[in-house]
């Protein structure tokens, strides 16, 4: 019995130390607002967290940080004499944040000379907007719409084919029938479904993409395909395709990864340092197969327009040594810039191996050409 009060007590204790420390010390009100169910359509929303200045020494709010950029703090700037009141306000924007929030302000102030901190809450649901053909399918095209302004395979290896479909949405007042080319490229199959799509209904282009057809390598490898509609507003759809391919390596046994190629530069980096805007220059990066069969150079693709770059050789015997030469053109361009080069190999090791240069470019001051008297 005795052992059952003293667990009593100390609850009882416990209860009251963590009511005491919840208080605030500077008089908030309180220090949790719940805003319930709003809708995001009805925009920000805000709350008046108040206080009394309960103490005998003058309160100074130095400074409100919020949780999240969704929430924006305000507080009063002015000192809160003994007996005043003050705030500090909460304004939430619900933009693209559906469902269940909980946000913070830390609030560091500072009580006659001594200095703390205290922490205000605000939470709800937020009810998600209803969604129109606009939000769901933001790129247009006449009276065409797109989820994305390109149609997007994602990754796959040279040696896969892989089949999507993409929603559309006809938004005009008329019927739109399509066209499928006659004449595609060889890796690529297009259908759509259905082949006249009413006025506000969503249809779907089908692709399958054949990459071992394609015959390419890298990100964003793309194909524009020219589709004719009878959509008075823009006849010809150009769909942009991409794909991500990479190369693709056979699970080998422990002796066959003992025979492959293996790439290697003498620098993974080549800094020019300080050039005139409107130079070109170049470097030679050397690449040696340090491996025990060929190396083959697939491609090589540089990440700007600006920078162009050219194998000497596309085959290395075991042992060789070969340049890959990188020009960069700095016309147009001013300060620090950085791009790089990848090279794609039968390295299954270092299938996509990038190399690096950097410059930095100083734009020539004007001349003078005022006259001196």
């Amino acid at each position: 019995m005795k052992l059952n009060i003293s667990i009593l007590l100390l609850f009882l204790l416990l209860f009251i130390s963590e009511k005491n420390n919840a208080q605030s010390k500077i008089g908030f009100e309180k220090q949790a607002h719940d805003f319930g169910m709003i809708k995001e359509e009805n925009g920000k929303i805000s709350y008046e967290f108040k206080f009394t200045n309960s103490t005998d020494q003058p309160v100074s709010i130095n400074n409100v940080k919020a949780s999240c950029g969704c929430t924006t703090p305000s507080w009063t700037r002015a000192t809160v004499e003994p007996g005043k009141s003050g705030y500090v306000k909460a304004m939430f924007d619900p933009s693209n944040r559906p469902n269940a929030f909980t946000k913070s302000l830390s609030v560091s102030y500072s009580l006659g000379s001594s200095a703390g901190v205290e922490v205000l809450t605000i939470k709800g649901f937020v009810i998600p907007k209803p969604k129109t053909a606009s939000d769901i399918f933001p790129i247009k095209s006449g009276n065409l719409r797109f989820t994305a302004d390109y149609l997007n395979i994602g990754d796959l290896k040279n040696n896969e084919t892989v089949t999507k479909q993409f929603k559309i949405f006809n938004d005009g007042s008329k019927r739109i029938n399509f066209t499928v080319p006659s004449k595609l490229p060889e890796h690529l199959t297009i259908s759509v479904t259905p082949i006249a799509l009413n006025s506000k209904d969503t249809g779907y282009i089908k692709i399958t993409y054949n990459a071992k057809a394609k015959k390419d390598l890298g990100d964003y490898v793309y194909d524009v395909v020219e589709m004719e509609t009878n959509d008075s507003s823009e006849a010809i759809k150009k769909l942009i395709i991409v794909a991500n391919i990479g190369i693709y390596f056979p699970t080998m046994s422990h002796d066959d990864s003992l025979k492959i190629p293996k790439l290697s530069f003498d620098r993974s980096m080549h800094n020019f340092g300080v050039i005139k805007q409107g130079d070109t220059v170049a470097t030679n990066f050397v690449m040696t197969n340090g491996g025990k069969s060929d190396l083959i150079i697939y491609k090589t693709k540089a990440s700007c327009g600006c920078t162009a770059s050219e194998p000497e050789k596309t085959l290395l015997k075991p042992g060789e040594k070969s340049n890959l030469k990188v020009t960069f053109n700095s016309t147009g361009k001013s300060g620090q810039h950085s791009k790089s080069v990848t090279v794609y190999c039968n390295d299954p090791t270092y299938s996509e191996a990038m190399v690096i240069i950097k410059a930095d470019i100083q734009v020539p001051l004007p001349k003078d050409t005022t006259q001196q008297k």
